[in-house]
């Protein structure tokens, strides 16, 4: 009677076991519909006519006066004078981007088709017809642009950390 007693007292101390379909699908619950990936940046409204050009440049160094002046602020203690410095950068992301995107490297055919063909250029290894280079082989253009990219991103990333 003893061990009935002790496991009684297991059983009501406990915590309440769930059903396995149960407990997976209230461990699952808080997933918001589809998972969604991109490779290839949004547009953003960036038309390029200006692409390349000091017209184009003009607009990223004034982004890049106002971090510099707001960073001035904030080693000064002046904190106001900060917040003001970043409210003349954009505030939404898209304008943001597309001030970069205005003067960088547009996404090329060659990204798209290897975007939305991957199963193909992967089975494929990349064979483009005889005698001509692989579609993967390295292209200056494209690092190029993946590195232009990546650097606007992080620089609303850090923007927008310092918003906050």
């Amino acid at each position: 009677t003893a061990l009935l007693a002790c496991s009684c007292v297991a059983t009501a101390m406990a915590p309440p076991r769930l059903a396995r379909r149960r407990f997976i699908g209230a461990a699952t619950s808080f997933v918001p519909g589809v998972a969604v990936g991109a490779n290839l940046p949004s547009d953003n409204g960036a038309k390029g006519d200006q692409r390349g050009t000091v017209t184009a440049l003009v607009p990223i160094v004034r982004v890049a006066s106002g971090i510099a002046q707001a960073s001035r602020a904030v080693q000064a203690g002046k904190l106001q004078d900060a917040q003001k410095a970043l409210d003349a950068i954009p505030v939404a992301e898209k304008p943001f981007k597309r001030l970069f995107d205005e003067y960088s490297e547009p996404v090329s055919y060659k990204q798209k088709y290897k975007d939305s063909n991957a199963f193909v250029v992967y089975y494929t290894q990349g064979f483009d017809g005889a005698g001509r280079p692989g579609i993967e082989a390295p292209d200056a253009k494209e690092e190029r642009q993946t590195r232009q990219y990546g650097y606007r991103n992080d620089a609303w990333a850090a923007v927008d950390d310092a918003r906050a």
